[in-house]
């Protein structure tokens, strides 16, 4: 059996003894998919905190969908108040380092569930400050710091085989996606 799926075998059957709280850092469209995955697969996470600016939306949102385990906040001193380890970055991208470097200060296990958008310098930053801590900080989508981007920029653009990779992603206009335009 592959090791991978080993794993993932294992993941599922003790997803169930998942009792911890977990930080949200945002609430746009992404982040309510996340929040109601996390809600659907954990039941038996705690709470759910989230930080957000739009409190008064995500109110709105969440008694629609009547979530009783979430608790909203816009403001970071009330994280102190909730026993938490873990953090999910989610919120937009120009905020990721601010966001990140305040889990960290935080003692939150971090997952940036959205492309890194800063550079490499600043990537290190928060990785040697979360090693200091012995605190993990994981990307799901490392599109600017994959490997394989790193590999094109030193083997083929350095060298100038070729000049500039493009990369455009579009989404379809007023598209509905998880039920969120």
């Amino acid at each position: 059996m592959n090791v991978y799926l080993k794993e993932l075998v294992y993941f599922q059957k003790f997803k169930n003894k998942i009792k911890h709280n977990i930080i949200v850092f945002g609430s746009g469209r992404w982040a309510k998919v996340i929040i109601s995955e996390l809600l659907e697969n954990f039941p038996n996470i705690k709470h759910i905190i989230i930080v957000t600016n739009y409190k008064n939306q995500l109110e709105k949102w969440k008694k629609k969908k009547n979530f009783k385990k979430m608790i909203i906040t816009s403001n970071y001193k009330d994280l102190k108040k909730y026993d938490s380890n873990f953090a999910l970055v989610v919120n937009k991208n120009e905020d990721h380092y601010k966001t990140c470097s305040k889990a960290i200060n935080l003692n939150q296990n971090v997952l940036v569930e959205k492309p890194l958008r800063i550079n490499e310098l600043s990537l290190k930053k928060l990785i040697n400050e979360s090693i200091k801590k012995k605190l993990f900080i994981y990307l799901s989508l490392p599109y600017l710091f994959a490997n394989y981007f790193l590999y094109i920029k030193k083997k083929i653009i350095k060298k100038k085989k070729i000049k500039k990779i493009n990369i455009e992603w579009f989404d379809k206009k007023n598209e509905i996606r998880y039920g969120f335009l």
